[in-house]
């Protein structure tokens, strides 16, 4: 259901390349992109969410793309950091729900900020072509995260297809063979030929002003769908005897969240969308405070501001 609703939207959209699943595992939880990752901290659970979840924006014509390779497991510093994996924990840790989503039909794969094995990820040898295109088998094009990329000539010849979001380096490529750069188109057209774009299986809009791709397009029934995922996939961790709240019970809530999601502190984001890329606004959102007075009446919920954590 969750791949269906967002591939709907998508081609509603006019949109051709789907940047997601994000599959990385969560190895860090204060990291700021763990509620976009399907994997959670577990790598098995990430190779089957992964996969159906690509099978399913297959189906409807459009590209996914697995993200971010590779080991981008925090934020702090992540233009800077590098990091140094054992083979066997890539192998068994990290590459597991990338290769499901490549197996299950994923045409695009994007690197990341960080540095791995002191270069780059977009223009890292050992990432993009042993471990990628050789270990995974991957066929389609490597995409780089916006303003990921650092060079011209060492990016192209290590195997990265397309720079994004716009071609700062990649529009002078300096010392880069006609044959690179045809693998590298191929490696584009064969994502889109296997999505089925060039026998219209994509999205079929007439592009007009403004873009379709600034209308809402969800409805009533991706919003359930919404509800849906977010009731059945919450965690019960602790109950001893508190859950479900009994007639007359009364409840005390502490901390702003519970009030309202906006904070200026936090950008482009809020406490219940996250923040990023990923963030989207809604005006459908009704705050934990005002959904349980709603249940239980005004009276017998209280809130108090608390710490700032909470």
């Amino acid at each position: 259901l969750f791949g269906k609703a967002i591939s709907e939207e998508f081609r509603a959209k006019g949109c051709f390349v789907l940047l997601g699943p994000d599959v990385e595992i969560v190895r860090a939880p204060l990291s700021g992109r763990t509620f976009e990752s399907l994997s959670g901290e577990d790598p098995y659970l990430g190779s089957q969410l992964a996969a159906a979840y690509v099978r399913e924006v297959h189906q409807h014509g459009l590209i996914a793309t697995a993200k971010h390779w590779l080991n981008n497991e925090q934020e702090n510093n992540r233009q800077e950091l590098n990091v140094e994996v054992s083979d066997r924990a890539q192998q068994e840790i990290y590459l597991p729900p990338f290769k499901a989503a490549i197996e299950a039909g994923a045409g695009a794969v994007m690197c990341s900020y960080n540095k791995v094995y002191g270069d780059y990820a977009c223009e890292n040898d050992k990432l993009l072509n042993k471990l990628l295109r050789e270990d995974l088998n991957f066929k389609g094009f490597v995409v780089s995260d916006w303003g990921a990329v650092h060079s011209g000539a060492k990016s192209a010849n290590n195997g990265l297809n397309v720079e994004m979001p716009e071609a700062k380096y990649f529009q002078n490529l300096g010392d880069v063979s006609d044959s690179t750069v045809d693998k590298l188109a191929k490696g584009v057209l064969s994502a889109v030929y296997a999505a089925g774009q060039f026998h219209g299986k994509g999205p079929q809009l007439k592009w007009q002003w403004p873009p379709p791709f600034y209308q809402d397009t969800t409805s009533d029934e991706h919003r359930s769908v919404a509800r849906r995922i977010i009731t059945e996939g919450a965690v019960l961790l602790k109950n001893e005897g508190v859950l479900p709240l009994k007639a007359g019970a009364k409840v005390m809530m502490l901390g702003k969240a519970c009030m309202s999601g906006q904070d200026p502190s936090l950008g482009q984001g809020n406490a219940y969308s996250a923040g990023g890329s990923g963030f989207v606004s809604t005006t459908r959102t009704v705050s934990p405070l005002k959904g349980l007075q709603a249940l239980l009446g005004e009276a017998a919920v209280g809130w108090g501001e608390g710490a700032p954590a909470a």
